[in-house]
């Protein structure tokens, strides 16, 4: 059996500003965090939600 994120290819979890910080200025912002990666980066992607339409969008749209 492995522990926490020992045989993980990817471990990701994402941030709903409106939802856990409701006067957050970032009201439809989403952050996906990726905190392992076995084969590529890590990091935190900032991406727009539209919950009109239940979409997750890229920021330069």
């Amino acid at each position: 059996m492995c522990e926490g994120g020992e045989k993980k290819e990817i471990i990701s979890s994402s941030y709903l500003f409106l939802y856990y910080n409701g006067d957050s200025e970032s009201k439809g912002i989403i952050e996906c965090i990726v905190a392992k990666n076995r084969n590529g980066e890590v990091g935190t992607a900032r991406l727009r939600w539209k919950p009109e339409i239940q979409r997750i969008e890229n920021m330069s749209k």
